[in-house]
C-alpha cells in the first residue's frame, strides 16, 4: 500500500520553500503600480529619482540621496539638489520614501546557472500523473546509460507534495540500480 508522505518530511520540503517564496515576494499591494505607458515618440523626459538611499559602488561617493535617468543612463547622481537642476524643469519625479536603490540588480531571485544547467537535462513536465513519471524516470534512466548519476529537471515540488504515493519510492522503481535527481521547476527542491 503507498504510504503518505509524513509530516517531518512535507517540512522538510515545504518550510524551505515557504521561506524562499516568502523572502523573494516582499512586495505589497500598496508598493504595486500600474505598469508605465511607453511614448517613443521622442526623447523620454529625465526621470528623478529621491527621498531615496543610493549605493553607488563609486568609492569616491559610495552613497547619494538622488538621482537622474533619462533614456536609459543616469545623468546625475548626488544631493537632491543637485540631480534637480542637471535633470530640468519637465524632469518626472519619483519620491521612494526612504528605499534603497542598489546597481545591478534587475531581479531580486534569480536562478540562471541552474537554468541553464536545466536546459541540458532530460525534461519532466511540471504536472504529471506518477505513472508517467515513472516512464520518463526510465526513459531518462536509458538514455544516460553510461552515467553514475540519472540527472533530469522540471517536475513540481508542490503538485508532487499532493500525491498520495512517495515521489521517491516512484523513483526507486524506475531506476533501481544508481543514484536519481530529478531538480524541481522552481529551483528549490529535488
Amino acid at each position: 500500500m503507498p504510504r503518505k508522505p509524513t509530516i517531518r518530511k512535507l517540512l522538510l520540503l515545504v518550510v524551505p520553500l515557504s521561506i524562499c517564496l516568502g523572502i523573494s515576494c516582499t512586495q505589497t499591494q500598496s508598493d504595486q503600480t500600474e505598469p508605465a505607458k511607453v511614448d517613443n515618440s521622442g526623447p523620454a523626459e529625465p526621470l528623478v529619482l529621491i527621498n531615496t538611499s543610493i549605493y553607488t559602488v563609486n568609492p569616491k561617493q559610495p552613497w547619494a540621496k538622488a538621482v537622474a535617468i533619462q533614456d536609459g543612463k543616469i545623468l546625475a547622481v548626488g544631493a537632491k539638489k543637485e540631480v534637480m537642476k542637471r535633470a530640468g524643469s519637465n524632469a518626472r519625479v519619483l519620491d521612494l520614501k526612504g528605499r534603497l536603490v542598489m546597481p545591478g540588480f534587475q531581479d531580486t531571485h534569480l536562478h540562471a546557472l541552474e537554468a541553464g544547467m536545466n536546459e541540458k537535462q532530460f525534461y519532466f513536465p511540471p504536472k504529471a500523473s506518477l505513472a508517467s513519471y515513472e516512464r520518463l524516470a526510465r526513459k531518462c534512466a536509458k538514455q544516460q546509460r553510461g552515467a553514475s548519476w540519472v540527472l533530469g529537471a522540471g517536475v513540481s515540488v508542490i503538485d508532487l507534495l499532493e500525491r498520495e504515493e512517495l515521489p521517491v519510492d516512484v523513483l526507486d522503481r524506475a531506476v533501481p540500480d544508481r543514484p536519481a535527481l530529478i531538480l524541481d521547476d522552481l529551483g528549490h527542491g529535488a
